[in-house]
């Protein structure tokens, strides 16, 4: 479902932005904020409340590999809040949502491929 959601909110925006998603306790979202990708250190929000945290940042290009940016935000999001778990996405227009692991490979498909 959260995943839809992501799919959702930014593979129809056409310009480089970012969300971290806290998921509470309930598997639900306990807070959003989106921002600048180029301009996270200034505007990124890490709940503190959340177990575990969704980056999910559009890549318009259809870019799947992350940005140095996104890497700099999930660094910043495991200082922050150490101990939680921390998943990655990317979304654009032409590639769907998906998920990236820590090691940079895509983590299964997107939902956009599966319709496919």
């Amino acid at each position: 479902m959260f995943r839809q959601i992501a799919e959702q909110m930014l593979t129809h925006v056409f310009y480089r932005v970012s969300a971290v998603v806290g998921i509470g306790e309930t598997q639900r979202v306990c807070s959003m904020r989106m921002f600048d990708t180029e301009f996270g250190a200034a505007y990124m929000h890490v709940p503190e409340n959340a177990r575990e945290i969704w980056l999910i940042s559009n890549h318009p290009e259809g870019q799947i590999s992350p940005y140095e940016a996104d890497l700099e935000h999930a660094e910043r999001i495991l200082r922050a809040a150490p101990g939680v778990r921390l998943r990655l996405f990317v979304c654009g227009e032409d590639i769907g949502c998906i998920e990236i692991a820590p090691d940079g490979k895509c983590v299964g498909s997107s939902m956009k491929q599966e319709a496919e």
